[in-house]
């Protein structure tokens, strides 16, 4: 095979049509590199054992597919998601479909994206998931919606955030459950009811659910818990002598058999408004 390089070929051997106005003479087209041509397509196609026919011009595409699968015997035919094979691009039909065994070209990928619902699919992959959020703001999505909601407590339409319905504690619990039954606007529990009542995480810690292991025995699912310590006493020591204590009320004798009278006694008061651990402030959100 080689390039044209007959008179009026261009210097990096290409065809021109010519320009009769400078003048410029078109290429000549010569029968040694029409016989290279013809020799080069025919070698292909004799070379895949297909004999020539004049009548079919699909000859060489036929060659072609099948020298590649003779030299790969394990890729026969094009690709499918269990056989390896030649690959093909998919139909703009089938790209939308989703159907085929053809690749989606990047045109094609960015057509599909751009006509998805994104938002959608991401309510759809996180609604009523439980997260901390650390501002006191909820961004809003493209849908005119908040990504999620605050809990506290609050009344919500389940029209306006149908996903909620994940959260509903069901039919069973919910005349008792302390969050998430379903309601009327007012609030009042319907499990036909068109409203969600949120649970209250405001101001509180989670804990972990009992759910059998022995700790927090008998608790109930998303039920409040008021803060407590664990019971324990304190000792106060004394010595030995006679006497009253009055006011410091310790009762009883000492080693000489010495009375003490009774009376109030304390220790002095000391700590906040409240039993608390260590905690950073965060706001609890319900995704929608």
């Amino acid at each position: 095979m080689h390039r044209i390089d007959t008179p009026g070929a261009t210097p990096d051997n290409m065809f021109t049509e010519g320009d009769p106005t400078i003048p410029t003479a078109a290429t000549e087209v010569s029968a040694e590199w029409l016989n290279a041509v013809q020799e080069e397509v025919a070698a292909v196609i004799a070379g895949a054992g297909i004999a020539l026919d004049k009548a079919d011009n699909g000859q060489l595409l036929e060659a072609i597919t099948a020298l590649i699968a003779s030299a790969a015997p394990e890729m026969p035919g094009y690709a499918t998601t269990e056989t390896p094979g030649l690959v093909r691009r998919a139909t703009d039909e089938d790209a939308e479909a989703g159907v085929g065994n053809g690749y989606i070209s990047p045109p094609q990928l960015a057509e599909l994206l751009g006509r998805a619902n994104v938002t959608a699919a991401v309510r759809d992959m996180r609604a009523g998931e439980i997260v901390m959020w650390g501002k006191a703001t909820i961004p809003t999505l493209s849908d005119g919606l908040p990504a999620g909601l605050e809990l506290n407590g609050s009344v919500v339409s389940l029209a306006t955030f149908p996903r909620l319905l994940r959260a509903w504690v069901g039919e069973t619990d919910n005349a008792t459950a302390e969050a998430f039954y379903r309601c009327t606007d007012a609030g009042v529990r319907d499990a036909a009811g068109t409203h969600i009542r949120l649970l209250d995480m405001r101001g509180v810690a989670p804990r972990g659910w009992d759910n059998g292991r022995g700790l927090d025995a008998a608790r109930v699912l998303l039920s409040y818990q008021d803060d407590d310590f664990a019971s324990h006493v304190h000792t106060q020591s004394r010595n030995s002598g006679s006497g009253s204590l009055g006011s410091k009320g310790c009762q009883g004798t000492d080693t000489n058999n010495n009375g003490y009278s009774s009376g109030s006694n304390g220790t002095g008061a000391t700590g906040g408004s409240e039993t608390r651990m260590k905690n950073v402030a965060v706001m609890f959100i319900i995704y929608v």
